[in-house]
């Protein structure tokens, strides 16, 4: 989205983009040179036709300009310019939650002191919100429904907020979700979030309590889990205890997570601020000095770099628009110089110009690929496929010789630290080649407009790259093949409109009759209901086509409810990504991409294209397991 103004905002720098709008670094110039620093946040026009995504762009608007609290972002303006419709918003001079606590993790750096002071401030902000009244004196009861470390955002001086509303329900709001829907971040989700059933303020005292547990662990709860395995522990109460994982946390702190996270609602904490004094009275015993400062400095060393640069970018796109120097900071620019030189008294920089660098280049390395995507798939078979590979990736089983890591949320932004990363493995040709998987917002970026490294699109073809295609209609035919030889009452099962459709066109190439096929759009949440309807019927199906492996679990479930057995009494096929570990779904067979397979394609093109050759195709067809040209490993367990 290229826009320079939206009403008195001048845009100065993009800062993120989401699926539903765009967010941008402002300046609103004001009397006698005085300025102000603004997000504002534009919906995205294509969706502003689009009257789902229209209301909760306005549910957050009517929300924000309500809220004014310390812990939560302001609103000051919510407008309509053109064809544009915007918020108006506190510019926060930091990082989300999730960027914090991915960098401490990378580096073992994370304080769990910092972490609780954190989400004992998010509390604070929510229970505002929770208990907020209309004007006439009425409670909205206000729940935020999308808790998670993207929407925590944590300034250099140690400020917490609460940030994107986008989603939140407030009583006698309009276009309220339906009963049944599910809207949110599933990892983070309580369990009647999950059903669609109604839900109050302790729905995010849950999710505030997934945050905590995580923060313990020093690792994610839902790590490499599919969607369907999620929602099942999700719903059945059987997740891990943070005991289970850490022997050793303190008693009082397990106790407090356990509560938040308790599966009946009932059990939880009864609001955010009963949460937040629990928390309150852990860090009064282990660490009184926990406040706004500590939480800053620990953030402020993580992101040094970012923070001058972001500085420097900020100085630089004033004097561009402006014709002159203006800073925003005051004497950000002095600061920021302060900053530089102690980076380079650390050897960590050297400057040119106004940019800080590596300050000494990097020797080339042909034995390094890297796997670069966002985290927005651009559909259901992509993010099963990312899930897997990234999996493939951590317990080093890619097959390629030489060293294969991971750039996951890589976006356009300044200060996105993966983005800074990609861009300096380009500058340095610190790897032999990159990888992209499927992904619009990777074939936006700069840095990929012009020939650099060795590229490889994954998926969809890129500038100066090579393809490597997955044979999705391939899938479909060889499954629709396999389901006719099994059976000729066949039902379809899936979340995406698209596969039914391909899946009921070859089929019925294929002969089948229209009265022979049963197409069922389902979802994780109701398809196990949705299975046992289905064979309680006089003309059951003898064969299933799972196309989406989040779908397997609740469908077992269902013919179990169903009294039917899969593998005997039905024969059931589902799409997977190997290497799936044997014994995931017993009497179901599988048909999809060896992820590995896939990757030593990329590298393959890498080395072809380093060495001269012309910018190749390769298409990687679909394997049944007998297919499979590596062995798969037997069930395991996560790793602790």
């Amino acid at each position: 989205m290229n826009v320079e103004r939206v009403g008195k905002y001048r845009i100065i720098a993009l800062l993120g983009q989401g699926g539903m709008a765009s967010v941008f670094l402002s300046v609103v110039p004001g009397l006698m040179g005085v300025n102000k620093l603004l997000v504002v946040k534009l919906l995205r026009e294509e969706l502003s036709q689009d009257e789902d995504f229209l209301e909760m762009f306005l549910n957050e608007a009517r929300l924000a300009t309500r809220l004014n609290h310390a812990n939560v972002v302001q609103t000051y303006e919510v407008g309509v310019e053109g064809r544009h419709r915007f918020l108006a918003m506190d510019y926060l001079d930091g990082q989300p939650l999730h960027n914090v606590l991915r960098r401490a993790w990378g580096q073992s750096l994370s304080r769990l002191d910092v972490m609780v002071r954190i989400f004992a401030e998010t509390l604070a902000g929510l229970h505002y919100a929770h208990t907020l009244r209309d004007f006439d004196g009425t409670k909205l009861h206000v729940v935020h429904r999308d808790v998670s470390p993207q929407n925590v955002f944590v300034t250099y001086d140690g400020q917490v907020k609460v940030v994107d509303f986008g989603i939140a329900k407030a009583a006698g709001a309009a276009g309220t979700t339906q009963n049944g829907m599910f809207k949110g971040k599933l990892a983070y989700v309580a369990p009647e979030q999950a059903t669609g059933d109604p839900v109050d303020a302790r729905a995010d005292v849950f999710a505030v309590g997934v945050m905590l547990w995580e923060a313990i662990a020093g690792r994610r709860l839902a790590r490499g889990d599919s969607e369907s395995a999620m929602l099942s522990r999700r719903l059945s109460g059987t997740e891990p205890r943070i005991r289970q994982v850490v022997p050793d946390v303190d008693a009082e702190l397990a106790d407090i997570c356990d509560r938040a996270m308790a599966h009946q609602a009932s059990a939880r904490f009864a609001s955010a601020e009963e949460f937040r004094i629990a928390l309150e009275g852990y860090l009064a015993r282990t660490s009184p000095r926990a406040g706004a400062r500590e939480v800053g400095q620990f953030v402020d060393a993580l992101f040094v770099q970012e923070r001058v640069e972001m500085r420097l970018v900020i100085d630089e796109q004033m004097k561009r628009l402006q014709g002159r120097t203006m800073d925003p900071f005051g004497d950000g620019r002095k600061a920021a110089g302060r900053e530089l030189e102690a980076l380079e008294e650390e050897g960590a920089v050297t400057v040119k110009g106004d940019r800080p660098v590596p300050a000494t280049p990097r020797s080339p390395r042909h034995d390094r690929y890297v796997w670069v995507t966002s985290e927005q798939p651009g559909s259901i078979e992509w993010s099963l496929f990312l899930a897997t590979t990234l999996e493939v990736i951590e317990r080093e089983e890619t097959g390629i010789e030489g060293q294969v890591s991971a750039l996951v949320g890589v976006d356009g932004r300044t200060n996105n630290p993966e983005y800074r990363q990609l861009c300096e493995v380009e500058a340095h040709h610190s790897a032999a080649g990159l990888m992209f998987v499927n992904s619009a917002m990777l074939y936006q970026l700069p840095v990929l407009q012009t020939p650099g490294l060795p590229r490889v699109a994954i998926g969809a073809a890129l500038p100066h790259a090579s393809l490597v295609e997955l044979d999705f209609a391939g899938l479909i035919a060889r499954a629709s093949a396999r389901l006719l030889e099994r059976g000729d009452l066949v039902a379809v099962m899936s979340p995406h409109a698209p596969q039914l459709a391909a899946a009921q066109e070859c089929l019925e190439a294929l002969g089948l009759r229209a009265d022979r096929l049963l197409t069922m759009h389902a979802a994780p949440v109701g398809c196990e209901r949705l299975t046992e309807l289905m064979f309680d019927r006089k003309n059951r199906p003898d064969t299933i086509f799972v196309a989406d492996d989040n779908l397997v679990v609740p469908v077992l479930a269902g013919l179990q409810r169903a009294g039917v057995q899969a593998g005997k009494d039905v024969y059931v096929l589902a799409h997977c990504n190997w290497p799936r570990p044997l014994g995931m779904g017993e009497g179901v067979e599988h048909v999809g991409f060896d992820v590995r397979e896939v990757l030593c394609a990329g590298k393959d093109l890498i080395d072809a294209h380093r060495d001269g050759a012309p910018l190749p195709a390769r298409l990687v067809p679909p394997r049944f397991r007998e297919e499979l040209t590596r062995p798969l490993q037997t069930a395991r367990q996560s790793k602790p």
